[in-house]
Parts: structure tokens; sequence; C-alpha cells
């Protein structure tokens, strides 16, 4: 594994094997795996800058009041700034208004990998990256990194044909299977 989000792949399956069978809750997923030195090695990878901290991921990145202009597509609000912003991300599972970002970043855990609610499902960690990446951040989206533990092969033939018209706008898309004891691989997607 050599690519973008290998680190991140390799980092969150090694949390997850270290959870003893218990599983991630999706604010663990926001406060302890995407604030980590992997995460700004990413984001400075992506942007050419200096990350800023990421608590506020998937939200306005800094504390006033969202701005007016808002975006609102299939229900989901984002935010469409003047340029777009590298040194932040998008990701899911999170809600809320949310600014269109470079990189997008999808996790998809099930079973006893993912603890309380709010986990996507294989299918629907898709069905996100395509509104997102085909939708309501088409353009600024550059990088997507889709981190699951099971994969869905009916799931994912219904979305092949959009994930390769992604692709094909040069967008880097790279997808990673978490194992168990703490391994992961590269899919070729």
């Amino acid at each position: 594994m050599q690519g973008l989000f290998s680190g991140m792949a390799q980092r969150l399956s090694s949390m997850l094997a270290n959870t003893a069978g218990e599983g991630l809750t999706v604010k663990e997923l926001t406060e302890d795996f995407l604030i980590s030195d992997e995460m700004e090695r990413v984001l400075s990878r992506t942007g050419g800058i200096e990350p800023a901290p990421i608590e506020h991921t998937n939200h306005y990145p800094i504390d006033e009041a969202l701005p007016d202009s808002r975006w609102v597509t299939r229900g989901r609000s984002h935010l469409r700034p003047g340029s777009v912003v590298d040194n932040w991300l998008n990701f899911y599972p999170s809600s809320g208004p949310a600014m269109c970002c470079s990189t997008l970043l999808v996790i998809s855990l099930s079973g006893r990998n993912a603890s309380g609610s709010g986990h996507l499902k294989f299918e629907d960690a898709l069905e996100r990256i395509i509104l997102h990446a085909q939708g309501v951040c088409e353009g600024p989206t550059k990088n997507i990194g889709f981190l699951t533990d099971s994969w869905g092969a009916k799931d994912y033939q219904k979305w092949a044909v959009n994930l390769e018209r992604i692709k094909a706008r040069g967008v880097n898309f790279e997808a990673y299977l978490l194992g168990e004891m703490g391994r992961c691989s590269a899919l070729e997607v």
C-alpha cells in the first residue's frame, strides 16, 4: 500500500484490532481517528499547505456563524466557498452543513467493528460518495478515501459506472478493506 490514504487505513485497522471486538463509535472516529498526525500528513499533501486542526471536521472551520450562501442539494447543505478548502476535509459518517473540500473520507464499519449508531453500511457509504463527488461537491473533490470492513459485490456493481466517471475526471479514488488483526488491503476499484 503506497497511496495517499494507506497510512490512515492501516491506523484504523490497528485501532479496530485494539477494541477487543467492541468496535468504534462514530464519535471515536471523529475525535480519536481523524485528529491525528496521519490526517495532517494527508491534508498537507493534498493542499500543499500547512493543515489547520480538524476539530470542526465537516463544518465551517471557524467559530462563527455560517455564511448565508448555502447550496442545498438532496436535503444536504454544503457551503460553496470562493475557493476550494484544501486543509479541511469532508467526512462521512457525519452530519451538518459543510464546505466543499478537496478531500473526502468515507468510513463504513459494520458488525463487531461498529459500536453505537450512525455508522454507514457499505451501500450507503458508496451512495454518499456518489452524491458528494458527482453532486453537491463535484468540482472541488480531488481525493476520495473509502475505508470499509466489508465488501458487497452487488452494491458495488450498482455504483461502478458512477465511480468510473468520477475517476475519469481525474479524481484520486482509493479504497481499502480493513481486515482482522490490524491488517488492511488496497482495493483496485
